[in-house]
């Protein structure tokens, strides 16, 4: 089942067209990695997968739905997540508060069903209910951001640059986490990555996209393996 289709994407900002004729599709429990250098239209891909940038023409599809006109609110409710690389928690409150916020509209049972999947995946973050966001390491935050999403008990997570904010030794560590979101939540994953190595080494598949448009889409190990274009685009 393919749980996301991007078909021919066009879209950026105003009159201006950052991706060009995007197409690709992931499916059921399944990590994409999108790399490329930089201004290459990842994020704004991810942006406009999610409603939060003019799309120009083609079309987004979740779970079969066409959800391209779709506000980014209700595409949520379908079970689409999408965590930015800055701003996806509320600093000034606690962790628990974090969490709270994001089950709103969720019962007390359910809520409390949610809440223990979600530290079953993080056990860490029971230690840290009672801290200010503000007070927790990059990798901390990254995991309160994910927790929010997790609550809301989605199918699909996008992810843009979730590494950006750790130490180069916590990388392989923090991408490792993201395929244990894949095998235990049961989640496709879509991972804006500029380490493009550790992105490609967890991942499927790789959408390696340079100036806006798509040069290679297929699985990582032929992206990794081609030495040509890894070496130009990726400088591996």
């Amino acid at each position: 089942m393919r749980v996301l289709e991007v078909k021919g994407l066009r879209a950026g900002y105003g009159q201006m067209e950052i991706v060009s004729n995007v197409t690709f599709d992931v499916g059921d429990r399944e990590v994409v990695a999108v790399v490329g250098p930089n201004g290459s239209g990842k994020s704004t891909l991810l942006k406009a997968v999610f409603g939060l940038c003019r799309v120009f023409s083609g079309a987004v599809l979740f779970k079969g739905e066409d959800v391209t006109r779709l506000p980014p609110h209700k595409r949520s409710r379908l079970g689409m997540a999408y965590l930015p690389q800055t701003g996806n928690v509320f600093e000034s409150l606690t962790v628990r508060e974090n969490l709270m916020l994001a089950a709103h509209d969720l019962g007390e049972e359910e809520v409390g069903k949610r809440l223990e999947g979600v530290l079953s995946l993080f056990p860490e973050l029971g230690g840290l209910m009672r801290r200010k966001v503000r007070t927790l390491s990059g990798g901390e935050r990254q995991i309160v951001a994910l927790s929010m999403s997790l609550l809301r008990n989605p199918s699909l997570v996008m992810l843009d640059e979730p590494t950006a904010a750790l130490a180069p030794r916590l990388v392989k560590q923090a991408l490792k986490r993201v395929v244990e979101l894949r095998d235990e939540a049961g989640v496709s994953i879509v991972l804006v990555e500029q380490n493009a190595l550790s992105a490609l080494e967890v991942s499927d598949k790789a959408l390696l996209m340079v100036s806006g448009t798509v040069k290679f889409w297929g699985s990582s190990r032929e992206l990794l393996e081609d030495r040509e274009l890894a070496k130009t685009y990726l400088g591996l």
